[in-house]
């Protein structure tokens, strides 16, 4: 197709080479031909070797005896969002394979955990009565087994916690809640400090009762973890920072059971705050900003949520929501 620019008549062919200017007047035939409108995706190649992508809309121009006697087109250069596209579809097809490949090592890994646990368990069920007994006799060699034991069977617990977090991140999916039980927070609380901060709440100072302990509906390995997760984090702060310590506050309500996590080392920053649920934001060195993207989903899971309120340089306070169980 001709275009006349002052005076000058000038087709595809005197712009593009013979292939492209082929390409076009084949779009432009088709309106002439048919009459209809059309909506296309053009490629041009500059001078220079480089693409360009065009979207275009042509529809047949007619004169007053309504015979069509050329072509009315706009188009608009769409080669950025191409490449936003492409580069979208690559990251997917990363991700993707990311994936199964993780999933692939998870199932290996927790296969090989969950043998270590069941022999752990094997173990201490045979040597824990006799070692106990030994110990009521003062044999110091049959204390330090012991406390070998416990050490082992916490370090697994903690393990167990971790893996079963490492797992949901990657599936990114929604829980089974087929697999909920009925939990008491407080136990679950008792179980993380006890067999996974034995010795960090001292120098955190972690302070706590079970006053007001509730029940909810869930799975206590993920509330554990998500317990772990806001704990380490804590942690990783008040070392930094070298004060603050940390309170758990338990609150029955009427709808919602509350647990009120909080530290009073760094606080967050106010530009930090609306992207701390989101999947790898992290404001740790070292962090994956997987575990709080993880904490956010659970909790919505289980019908409750996670919010966070921060006043730099005084607080970081966690809040979980969980429902209230309904007696009938």
């Amino acid at each position: 197709m001709a275009t006349i620019i002052i005076g000058m008549k000038i087709c595809d062919y005197d712009i593009f080479n013979a292939e492209q200017a082929e390409r076009l007047r084949e779009n432009d035939l088709q309106v002439m031909n048919t009459g209809n409108v059309i909506t296309a995706e053009e490629i041009i190649t500059l001078p220079d070797g480089k693409h360009r992508y065009f979207e275009v809309v042509k529809v047949p121009f007619r004169n007053q005896n309504n015979e069509i006697v050329g072509i009315i087109g706009n188009s608009i250069d769409i080669t950025e969002r191409k490449q936003l596209e492409r580069e979208k579809t690559t990251a997917e097809a990363k991700h993707q394979i990311i994936s199964d490949l993780a999933n692939s090592i998870a199932h290996e890994i927790g296969n090989l955990l969950s043998g270590i646990i069941i022999h752990e368990q094997l173990l201490s069920q045979r040597l824990k009565p006799q070692i106990a007994e030994h110990v009521k006799q003062h044999n110091k060699s049959d204390q330090e087994i012991q406390e070998l034991l416990n050490t082992l069977e916490k370090c697994l617990s903690n393990a167990k916690y971790m893996f079963e977090s490492i797992k949901m991140n990657i599936r990114q999916g929604s829980i089974n809640k087929s697999q909920f039980v009925l939990a008491d927070v407080a136990e679950d609380i008792e179980n993380v400090l006890n067999g996974c901060f034995p010795n960090e709440q001292k120098i955190a100072e972690i302070k706590w009762n079970k006053e007001q302990s509730f029940e909810y509906l869930g799975i206590p390995a993920y509330t554990c973890n998500i317990l772990i997760n806001l704990i380490k984090n804590a942690l990783y702060f008040i070392k930094e920072e070298k004060r603050g310590n940390i309170s758990i506050t338990l609150k029955k309500g009427e709808k919602f059971n509350e647990l009120i996590f909080e530290d009073t080392a760094k606080g967050i920053s106010i530009d930090a705050l609306p992207k701390l649920f989101t999947r790898f934001s992290t404001t740790c060195r070292g962090g994956t900003g997987m575990g709080l993207a993880f904490c956010k989903m659970v909790m919505q899971e289980y019908g409750g949520d996670i919010v966070c309120e921060s006043e730099p340089g005084k607080y970081t306070r966690f809040i979980l929501t969980f429902p209230t169980i309904i007696v009938e």
